[in-house]
Parts: structure tokens; C-alpha cells; sequence
């Protein structure tokens, strides 16, 4: 049997390494200044997402996102077919829509029934605006 002392002086003991190892405990200095430390250096640009303003579908497809209507879209996995639907479009929102894709990287040809475009990987949307106040992007798949 352990005397009080010498009990006390293990518990004390215990306590003092705990707290040694206690998580509060301050960091140690750092060895190396801020600036050695950094991998990229400060001045490097960020890395632009290759996401932002599209919207993702099925078949790994993207499209620019519209800033109006409701999008919807189907896929018909026999022929490579997504279609995308956006309610609630006008005219000028359709001409906007068509007007803005080369800045995404797409060619545009006018066509009988509304536009013919390609998006950078070589696939093909059919635009066209229907009279019912709604787009439709048909995009077939290569």
C-alpha cells in the first residue's frame, strides 16, 4: 500500500504531464519565416472554375446557366439526346442566350428553326424558342 504522500506526489506527477501534453498548450515557434513556407507564391492568380456559369446535365454536358426561367431537361439514351426546356423565356432572353454563348466557347450558325451550335468537345445544340413562352436546347451527344 502506497503512503498519502507518495500518492500525492504521483497524482501530482500525472497532472503535470497531462497538462504538458494538453491541447491548449502554445505552438512552437516556427523554424522557417511565413514566406518560406508558402508553395505558391502570393502574387499566383486563382485558378478559374471551369463550372462557373454552367449549368451540368446528363452525358457529362454543361450549357452557360440562364439568368431566367425554369430549366428542365429529358434524355433519350438511345440516340445521345438531352433536351433542355426553359420556361418562362421571351424572345429577347432567347437572342441574349444565343448572343452570349461564343463567349463560352461555342460556334453559332442561324438555321430554319433558330440556331445551330457547337460547344468546345464538338457536340451539337438545336436552339429554338417555341410559342409557348419556352426555349428549347436539343444537344446531341458525339
Amino acid at each position: 500500500m502506497m503512503s498519502k504522500p507518495a500518492l500525492f506526489a504521483l497524482c501530482m506527477a500525472l497532472i503535470l504531464c497531462l497538462a504538458a501534453c494538453s491541447p491548449t498548450a502554445p505552438a512552437p515557434a516556427p523554424t522557417e519565416s511565413p514566406t518560406e513556407a508558402l508553395t505558391v507564391p502570393p502574387t499566383a492568380a486563382p485558378t478559374e472554375d471551369p463550372d462557373a456559369g454552367m449549368t451540368r446535365l446528363p452525358y457529362g454536358l454543361r450549357i452557360p446557366t440562364p439568368g431566367f426561367g425554369e430549366l428542365e431537361w429529358d434524355t433519350q439514351d438511345n440516340i445521345n439526346l438531352c433536351t433542355v426546356y426553359i420556361s418562362n423565356a421571351d424572345y429577347a432572353n432567347f437572342q441574349a442566350y444565343v448572343d452570349a454563348l461564343p463567349g463560352f466557347g461555342y460556334t453559332v450558325d442561324a438555321s430554319d428553326e433558330g440556331y445551330t451550335a457547337y460547344d468546345p468537345e464538338g457536340n451539337q445544340l438545336l436552339l429554338s424558342m417555341s410559342s409557348s413562352s419556352s426555349m428549347k436546347i436539343s444537344i446531341y451527344v458525339r
